[in-house]
């Protein structure tokens, strides 16, 4: 199968030498998503420690920290959506069979990818058995979440696609209730910082908010202590 590169509104993303770069291309259709990964991967490798220690998510004497770690409600909550719907939106089954095309390509595959690709999409829109609890079929940023995991480590059948595909969709469902952690703590931290006196929050008519930062007099950048040898938020969350 030779997979012609795909165009986005007439214009086709260029690399080195004036070639196309296919898979920015493709995977456009799941880039808000895979943006809002990239925006919460600190905060959930922090989230993510904090459990394993046993400490607790919010301890008030650091929460001039977390709200440097921890994206503001409004930016958590549009992030949280995008997972969300990432878990439950369908990409188009046309695709699909284009993106699994160029991961086939890209792997240098001697397999029949027509059969590969289509074998992926019978399952994934057509048997009930794949769907785990969820609507038939799956979104672009599962695909593509799958895809990059099947680069580096392989998916040398349709089943073991389909098994990554299912993968990412649960690790996404579980990603967006941690973020709903997330903002209790950074909720807490604010409150924590505002009931000090060195966090000012105006809210408007609409439901949201915004932060102004109170220096205590005789301080310079008092929210920007950290003490000696250590830190939040630098463990890394595979995706």
């Amino acid at each position: 199968m030779t997979i012609v590169p795909l165009q986005h509104n007439g214009a086709s993303n260029s690399i080195a030498g004036g070639a196309v770069d296919p898979f920015e291309v493709a995977f456009r259709l799941a880039q808000p998503t895979l943006d809002a990964l990239m925006l919460v991967r600190k905060p959930l490798a922090w989230l993510y420690r904090q459990r394993r220690s046993g400490r607790p998510l919010f301890e008030p004497s650091r929460a001039a920290e977390l709200l440097e770690l921890i994206p503001d409600g409004s930016r958590l909550a549009d992030a949280g959506a995008l997972i969300l719907t990432a878990t439950e939106e369908a990409a188009p089954e046309a695709w699909l069979h284009v993106a699994i095309g160029l991961m086939l390509q890209a792997d240098g595959a001697t397999i029949d990818g027509d059969a590969y690709r289509c074998a992926v999409a019978d399952s994934l829109y057509r048997d009930p058995e794949c769907w785990d609890h969820y609507e038939p079929d799956v979104s672009a940023a599962v695909v593509v979440l799958a895809t990059r995991e099947a680069r580096l480590h392989g998916a040398h059948t349709p089943g073991a696609f389909v098994n990554l595909c299912v993968k990412h969709r649960r690790k996404l469902r579980t990603i967006n209730k941690d973020i709903d952690d997330l903002l209790a703590t950074r909720f807490a931290a604010e409150d924590e910082l505002e009931a000090r006196g060195l966090l000012k929050l105006t809210y408007d008519d609409e439901g949201g908010y915004s932060e102004e930062w109170v220096d205590p007099p005789g301080t310079a950048k008092p929210l920007r202590w950290r003490p000696a040898g250590t830190s939040i938020g630098d463990e890394p969350v595979p995706f």
